[in-house]
């Protein structure tokens, strides 16, 4: 597995404990029935400061484990 590879994976799993944490119900594969702003709090581009927050978070976690690699 590329590096490219174990990141997409690390950032689609921390994505589903978030949405777990948040209360959102991310089902994997078709999602069209969440809310505009249930999605941005995933994905950090409508959620605000949670969704902020969350990209922050996930970046400071890939960077951790890059440092411990």
């Amino acid at each position: 597995m590329t590096n490219e590879q174990q990141y997409r994976s690390k950032l689609e799993n921390f994505k589903y404990e978030v949405a777990q944490e948040t209360g959102i119900p991310l089902q994997d594969g078709y999602n069209g029935n969440l809310k505009s702003r249930e999605a941005g709090v995933i994905g950090g581009h409508i959620g605000g400061k949670i969704g902020g927050h969350m990209v922050r978070e996930m970046i400071r976690a890939y960077e951790a484990s890059l440092v411990k690699a």
